[in-house]
């Protein structure tokens, strides 16, 4: 899928929500969020079930679990079909490209691209412009890098 259609998706799924909350996006799209101890694992999407489910490690803090259920809702929203389960969260060159689709998926959804040019504009750093949009900088950088504006981060994402 391409990163513009990819956008579109989630840009379609905050209008119809009316939010840029991923809990209760996934709620409101039929999946069932559910916060687990899942050891080393992140997050994990599970389409088989009767009804979907996003499992969110529990032990996480507050900001680390809204951009995983992000990623994972945009498997929810882009892969049910296909995929068996998604496991795998990582922003560098690496990720395979369901991963990579739902990165950016996860950083179009929670990020105002349009209010993060406007600030960097404004002559705020991309560190600051992050504090700013309460998100990371790497998911802020990754967001970036999709419309050329800064080198994509190299390294995994969220470790």
């Amino acid at each position: 899928m391409r990163a513009e259609y990819i956008r579109t998706k989630a840009a379609q799924l905050i209008a119809e929500t009316a939010c840029r909350d991923p809990f209760e996006a996934a709620c409101l799209t039929g999946a069932q969020v559910a916060f687990k101890d899942l050891g080393s694992l992140k997050g994990a999407y599970f389409p088989a079930f009767k009804t979907p489910v996003i499992a969110v490690n529990q032990s996480l803090d507050d900001n680390t679990k809204k951009i995983v259920c992000a990623h994972e809702l945009g498997h929810h929203i882009l892969h049910s079909r296909t995929a068996q389960s998604c496991r795998e969260l990582r922003f560098d060159s690496k990720a395979g490209i369901l991963e990579r689709e739902a990165n950016i998926f996860a950083a179009a959804f929670l990020i105002d691209y349009d209010k993060a040019l406007s600030l960097l504009k404004d002559g705020y750093t991309v560190d600051q412009t992050a504090a700013i949009l309460e998100t990371s900088t790497q998911l802020l950088e990754f967001l970036l890098s999709l419309g050329g504006i800064v080198q994509a981060p190299c390294g995994s994402f969220l470790k």
